[in-house]
């Protein structure tokens, strides 16, 4: 890790007019706030290996894990619907790209539907082809969605209370 966060904040080009004019190139930036955060994780992964702050670290290895494969699948439906959508009504503004397509079904993730400003709204100056069945894909998404967020709030986590219980004893 600490060899990752090196690789990221040495600079990966020297362009005299940069150093002239102390302006630093967008991967530079962007390396650097990926090597921060690097950083924080690998203060955390210290932190959480002392016996006495291991009971209030939230963040091991189960848990990291864990949480990768919840981001996985949620990666995965946002992916699949954003193309299915992209594809679909691509002369929407709102999904005219594939980025913006994306940034579109995050948003219909957390729960910003926009259901008027899409299938009413837009019908005037943007008249969709294939209704029925941009209207189905809505609503199966927002059943898995549903059901995603349902699965994640009724599911407990079996026995890690009662280990961190005796951890803390």
């Amino acid at each position: 890790m600490l060899l990752l966060t090196f690789i990221l904040i040495v600079p990966h080009s020297f362009d005299p007019c940069e150093a002239h004019y102390d302006i630093a190139n967008d991967d530079i930036w962007e390396g650097g706030i990926v090597a921060h955060l690097l950083v924080w994780l690998q203060m955390i992964n210290t932190l959480n290996k002392l016996p006495i702050l291991t009971v209030f670290m939230p963040i091991t290895k189960q848990f990291a894990a864990t949480f990768c494969k919840v981001i996985f699948f949620i990666l995965t439906i946002i992916t699949a619907f954003s193309i299915a959508f992209h594809l679909l009504v691509i002369h929407q503004p709102a999904f005219k790209s594939m980025p913006d397509a994306l940034l579109r079904i995050v948003a219909w993730f957390r729960g910003d539907i926009g259901f008027d400003w899409l299938f009413i709204q837009q019908e005037e100056t943007h008249p969709m082809i294939y209704k029925t069945l941009v209207k189905s894909l809505f609503v199966i998404f927002n059943f898995i969605i549903v059901g995603f967020l349902a699965n994640l709030i009724i599911t407990q986590p079996e026995g890690i209370t009662d280990k961190l219980r005796k951890t803390a004893e």
